[in-house]
């Protein structure tokens, strides 16, 4: 699917001759769990109006309530108008200019898939390639030159980190550092614009796409005897609530909703507990096309067909198993269209 990019621009810099500074802030929500996209945000502001985000009590989301992040998120939302002529309100007096921020959100289908795909994408790899497209979506707001420093969250090695992304933006300054969070407001800031979007999501989905599974299968079984629906949990693959609510929505065939990433091992390890129907990748028996140069003798790159095999089946052809879809046309490559056998 499509990667969806939103920027909220209201506090675009429209003049390059001004004195004031800004800075900038990166953090990511949903890197973890086994449920719901991966968010990363940033938010950037003058560098006069980090006093008042301190003033609002902007810290790490993790440790505020979902009342207050929520507030919060208001409040950057208010704090990002512009005057009638499109200068930021109060920039000119070096006052406060208020925020700006920008979110990449990767469903949990889209990780998945590329995670699953032949070419295999990591998680660091796509988290690396969102970063960089929203601080692109930020100097498009606010000029290069104006941007002071980058202050970036990490979970990994932040010299490794810092190195990667001043090679993609040599002309930024980047400090990078575990718990940035809360060292630096307007990291808290990409924080909660992250995990109230992530949340946002994930709501969303329950309202919508479990609706429509309850409606069709005539029941409502996700509903307690109160009629409230079965919780998620905190969406990761430990959490005893996260663990059930996957057992109650697998389904033999088709396996989990699309909030379900089909990568993680916890899920794959529910799959093969609960014998669902296993789908195999056999190559095409015909060898006409030998001559084509993606036509491989190793069988690596041969066209592939969709087929249920019993366990003993997979084992006689585990060494034809592979799934690259070099060859046919990106249409059927991006949908991950593969011919079908008959069954």
């Amino acid at each position: 699917g499509a990667l969806a990019l939103e920027v909220m621009a209201a506090s675009e810099v429209t003049s390059s001759s001004s004195s004031v500074g800004y800075v900038a802030g990166i953090d990511e929500a949903g890197r973890g769990p086994v449920l719901g996209p991966m968010v990363y945000a940033v938010a950037w502001c003058p560098r006069t109006f980090e006093k008042e985000l301190k003033r609002e009590g902007f810290t790490d989301s993790k440790q505020l309530t979902p009342e207050k992040r929520e507030a919060l998120f208001a409040f950057m939302k208010r704090e990002r108008k512009q005057t009638p002529d499109g200068e930021v309100e109060g920039e000119a007096e070096g006052r406060k200019a208020g925020i700006g921020f920008a979110y990449e959100s990767l469903s949990a289908r889209e990780i998945g898939g590329k995670m699953l795909d032949a070419k295999k994408c990591s998680l660091n790899e796509m988290a690396f390639e969102s970063t960089c497209n929203i601080i692109r979506a930020m100097l498009k707001c606010v000029p290069e030159e104006r941007m002071e420093t980058v202050f970036v969250d990490t979970l990994g090695d932040p010299a490794r980190h810092r190195d990667k992304l001043k090679g993609a933006f040599p002309g930024l300054q980047f400090v990078v550092e575990s718990k940035a969070d809360l060292n630096y407001p307007v990291v808290s800031a990409a924080s909660i614009v992250a995990k109230c979007t992530r949340d946002a999501s994930v709501e969303a989905f329950a309202c919508r796409e479990l609706d429509l599974l309850e409606e069709k299968n005539g029941s409502s079984g996700d509903n307690g005897a109160d009629g409230a629906r079965m919780p998620f949990g905190s969406g990761y693959p430990s959490d005893p609530a996260t663990k059930d609510w996957l057992a109650a929505h697998l389904d033999p065939v088709f396996g989990f909703p699309s909030l379900v990433r089909f990568s993680w091992s916890t899920v794959k390890r529910l799959l093969e507990e609960s014998g669902a129907v296993e789908v195999t990748w056999e190559c095409d028996e015909e060898d006409e096309d030998e001559g084509k140069p993606w036509r491989q003798k190793d069988n690596r790159f041969k066209q592939q067909t969709l087929g249920f095999a019993s366990a003993a089946a997979n084992k006689r052809t585990k060494g034809a198993m592979e799934s690259s879809g070099m060859g046919r046309h990106s249409f059927f490559r991006s949908r991950k269209l593969q011919k079908v056998a008959i069954v």
